[in-house]
């Protein structure tokens, strides 16, 4: 698939215009409840670098999200983009196709950095700690250090960003408590006049 994306056939632009078509459904349908956001996301990159060269991305993703997400940007909706991998080099392009807000893998980032360039952009960012190695493997301590870490890189009290939680199978209890336990003392810290 990826060779027949590099390599522009028209088997690949048909099958993923059908896609794009099927999608449009869904975004149509969105839109007629009055939806709030539209979601969408694909894994574009590897834990190293993207699956392609960023201007392979920009001749055939693209064009599609942008017709895509077009009528959602339309109506005012915002427009949350997930993608796991390497996804820097991409940033830009998906603040420019509409994206409002990401979710990315953020152990792949420097994540100051991420949180300057997203800021630049205007794109609001999930905060999502690891779920591969910190919450499975680390400490209790050490998952509380990096949601804090993540906390203040991210400026979160000054908004453009959110703590997202989700348990995985395969969590140590005492790793999921400490992430919940951290998480509702920023809450009451926040909440506090």
């Amino acid at each position: 698939m990826l060779i027949d994306i590099v390599h522009d056939t028209p088997e690949i632009n048909r099958l993923a215009d059908m896609l794009v078509e099927y999608n449009a459904t869904l975004v149509a349908n969105a839109l007629t409840v009055d939806a709030d956001a539209i979601g969408v996301g694909d894994d574009f990159g590897t834990q190293r670098a993207l699956m392609m060269a960023p201007a392979v991305w920009r001749r055939f993703f693209k064009p599609r999200y942008r017709a895509l997400l077009e009528p959602a940007v339309r109506a005012g909706k915002a427009i949350f983009f997930h993608s796991c991998g390497c996804i820097g080099p991409l940033l830009e392009d998906l603040a420019e196709i509409g994206a409002r807000a990401i979710w990315p893998q953020l152990s792949l980032f420097d994540t100051r950095e991420l949180a300057r360039c997203c800021r630049q952009l205007g794109l609001a960012v999930q905060i999502h700690p690891d779920r591969g190695d910190l919450m499975q493997r680390g400490t209790p301590a050490q998952i509380r250090d990096a949601v804090l870490r993540l906390i203040d890189d991210f400026a979160t009290q000054d908004g453009g960003s959110w703590l997202y939680l989700e348990i995985d199978p395969g969590f140590p209890w005492p790793n999921v408590q400490a992430l919940f336990e951290t998480a509702i003392q920023l809450r009451r810290q926040g909440e506090r006049p």
